[in-house]
């Protein structure tokens, strides 16, 4: 059923939740995008993962498997790391 809805939420790394009801038809770029307005966050700044997977940005929230319940994980991407020579 194309109209069916279901309730996610997005969890970010400081812990705090954003519940969503949508249509299992909505297009996940959209559902993304939504949340980073709300968030006050530039689309693409951010990744979003569903039991340590990638959420894909493309398709339907139907299509990407999600479920009633399900949590996004919400991460800011981190670059660099630890020293260049690992004998630091």
């Amino acid at each position: 059923m194309a109209d069916a809805k279901i309730e996610i939420s997005f969890k970010n790394q400081a812990g705090e939740q954003m519940y969503v009801r949508v249509k299992v038809s909505t297009e996940i770029k959209r559902l993304l995008k939504s949340y980073c307005i709300q968030k006050h966050l530039e689309y693409g700044t951010v990744d979003f993962y569903l039991e340590g997977i990638r959420v894909p940005r493309i398709g339907t929230i139907g299509q990407a498997g999600l479920k009633d319940d399900d949590i996004i994980d919400v991460v800011a991407p981190v670059f660099g790391g630890g020293p260049s020579n690992p004998s630091c």
